[in-house]
This record gives structure tokens, sequence and C-alpha cells, in this order.
């Protein structure tokens, strides 16, 4: 009787170890923004099935919708039925910080990030999206695409800081592309949402890929390009509809007037950060410290430098700059 049991136990061990397969269907929040006046937050909800079996656990359909989240009485709008993203399926995708989110409700627009150009090699060769950008309307109609175009600067061995960078003014009335090309500058075209999305100027900054970008206000975007790995020692100003661009020194950077400067569309002027997990719950909003601006437009990928939006002690006005 013994024996005969032992090797039941044996039997159903060894069929477990070749293939018993549970599958489990994973929802997270994987990204949020806020509304311009902090009463909606819009989102990216995600889902994956999970196979778990005696060894591992593996990742598949990954698919992601766009909604917006009433802060007061919780309700929710969806712009977008469940899509997947352009680009490899892998578990890491689920949580990497390139699904960027812009929520410009004062526009009438969301700006979201659907592809992964620039992000990882496939078969030696940069991988491009067929699509990285969707601006959507509050109506869920899509306004405008926007993908990367396939070439990257010769030789460049570097890929982990993305290639192409879109980014909504504060006031929505214009969109800034700045993507790499092959001669190793990057091209920042400014599109305009009133008019089509035409394209009002264009600018070259050497570098091939981007370490910070973001809007100190409608007028004055800052941009720190990155050429092989090492990004450039200054900051470059941009100012819309003037000629030429402004080189920032670091130092002159760490003294910046910043207040209430969005970095993050998950933290507003008042440092209130977006705490959410799961479609089922409720968003926790929290006070930002320094330290949430860790991966902020602040930083670079090889400087750790954090710093939150304030005004130092005799702060240097970005207006200033000529």
């Amino acid at each position: 009787m013994t024996n005969k049991f032992s090797k039941t136990i044996f039997l159903l061990l060894a069929l477990l170890s070749v293939g018993c397969t549970k599958e489990v269907v994973v929802e997270e929040i994987v990204s949020t923004a806020w509304s311009d006046d902090s009463f909606q937050i819009a989102f990216y909800e995600a889902r994956h099935i999970e196979e778990h079996n005696i060894s591992s656990i593996n990742i598949k359909n990954i698919e992601y919708r766009l909604g917006i989240l009433d802060r007061n009485d919780g309700s929710k709008v969806y712009l977008s039925d469940y899509f997947r993203r352009s680009g490899r399926e892998h578990s890491n995708l689920i949580n990497i910080s390139n699904k960027e989110l812009q929520f410009k409700s004062s526009a009438g627009f969301v700006v979201a990030r659907v592809g992964d150009s620039g992000h990882y090699y496939l078969d030696n060769v940069i991988y491009t999206a067929d699509l990285d950008y969707i601006v959507y309307d509050l109506d869920g109609n899509i306004l405008h695409q926007i993908s990367k175009a396939p070439v990257y600067c010769d030789g460049s061995a570097y890929h982990d800081i993305g290639r192409i960078r879109v980014l909504a003014s504060p006031d929505g009335t214009l969109i800034v592309k700045a993507e790499s090309s092959t001669d190793c500058e990057l091209e920042v075209n400014f599109l305009d949402p009133g008019n089509d999305f035409n394209v009002t100027e264009i600018k070259r900054i050497s570098g091939d890929s981007i370490g910070g970008l973001f809007w100190v206000n409608n007028n004055n975007l800052l941009i720190r390009a990155c050429l092989q790995s090492n990004c450039a020692e200054s900051w470059v100003l941009v100012r819309p509809g003037q000629s030429g661009v402004i080189s920032i020194t670091d130092n002159e950077f760490s003294n910046l007037c910043l207040a209430g400067a969005i970095v993050r569309p998950d933290i507003n002027s008042e440092g209130e950060l977006i705490s959410w997990n799961h479609p089922a719950s409720e968003p926790g909003i929290d006070t930002a410290t320094l330290e949430h601006y860790n991966d902020s437009e602040f930083t670079t990928l090889l400087e750790r430098t954090v710093r939150a939006p304030d005004n130092p002690d005799a702060c240097i006005s970005i207006e200033s700059f000529i």
C-alpha cells in the first residue's frame, strides 16, 4: 500500500514538472497624469496573462487602454479600447518609464506614448516602432499620430535614453517633437495642435538622444542632449519663435528659479503625487518629496542628480538668459 501511494505521489509530481500551467489575468495602473486643474487624472491601465508553472512565470498578451478618472466622484471614462503597444512583448515593458502620458485638459487632448523606438536593439539594429505617440481628444478620437523616423546617429552604441520625445507645452498650444538623426543631431520640431499639428519651426541641436526635457513655462523649453552615452556639459534653452538656442551650464541650471514648473505629469504644481497601482482601488494622493523626482526630466541615466522644482536663494530667472 505504501509503495502504491509513493508511486502515485511521484507520478503527480512528474506531471506537474512537465507542464501543468495555470493562467492568471493581472491588471494594474502603469502611468498617470494630472489635468491642468488637478480635478481629473488620465491613466494607462494594463492587463496581461501570467502563465504559472512549477518553475517559472511567463508574461504574455500585454494590453493597454487609456482612461480619465474624476478625482472627486471616482467616475471613469475610457478613451480607447484595449490595444497592443508597438514593440516586443516582455514583462519589463509593463513598468518601463516610457509609457508617458500628458493630460492637457484646457487644450482638450491627451498625449500617450505607445511605442518604444530607440529603447533596445533587435537583430543588432536599433528598434523603431511603427507608431510612438498618439494624441487623443477627450472623446477618444485620434487627433494625431507621431512616428520615429528609422534613422539614428551613425556608430551610436547607447540606446536606453530614447531617441524620440514628444512633450506638450504647459498650456497645450505647442507640442515639441525631438528625435535623433543620422548626423548625430537632435531635430526639434514644434507642432501647432490648433492648426492640424503643422510644424511651425525646426531647430537642430548636437546630440543623438535626450537626457532631459521639460518646459519651464510656455516660452522656455530646456533640453539636455546626449551623444553616445555622454550627455552634454550644459542644458540648451530653446524658445519657440526665436532664432538660435542658448547654452546653460550645470551651475546656472542648479540656480534657476523653477518653483511651480511641472517636470513629471503625475506631480502637479502643488507637489501632489498620484500613487495608484490597481484599477479597482482608489488613487492615493501623496505629498511629493525630493526623492520622488529621481526619474524626472531633471535627471540623466548617467548622472542621478536630483532637484525638485524650487527657487534657491538668489535664483536666476529663465527670462534673464539672452
